[in-house]
């Protein structure tokens, strides 16, 4: 039986461009598109929240406004632990259930994203952030 040796270059090259197929195919599927646009939500909503508690501390929001502010960041925050939960488990388990769960946990990521967005928006300029963020 006739055995090549493989050269570790062309193996890593060979790995490298696999890669990048799949996070490319990732990318163009519809929850590859959800959870970057979730991703870039994220960056916003980090981002904001800094920016939101330093604008409570100079007295430019009133308390009412910052407490509906972090009530909404909270929520916010807990359906991101959702949606790390049931991505984690759609890339270990990559069937179709899996795969709406975590097209739920995506929408209502976004829904939650909204609500912070309304809850802040008015204090925080958020398109100035995304266009910092790059998103």
């Amino acid at each position: 039986m006739f055995r090549r040796k493989i050269d570790p270059d062309q193996l890593a090259i060979a790995l490298l461009l696999l890669v990048v197929f799949v996070v490319v195919a990732c990318a163009t599927t519809p929850i590859g598109k959800a959870t970057q646009a979730a991703h870039v939500q994220k960056q916003i909503v980090e981002a904001s929240a800094v920016e939101f508690a330093k604008l409570h501390l100079q007295g430019n929001v009133p308390e009412d406004s910052y407490l509906k502010g972090k009530e909404a960041y909270g929520k916010w925050a807990k359906g991101e632990i959702a949606v790390a939960k049931t991505l984690a488990d759609w890339k270990r388990l990559g069937d179709t259930e899996s795969g709406k769960r975590l097209s739920e946990a995506l929408r209502l990521s976004g829904d939650l994203f909204r609500a912070y967005v309304d809850a802040v928006g008015q204090f925080v300029d958020l398109k100035a952030l995304r266009a910092k963020i790059g998103g």
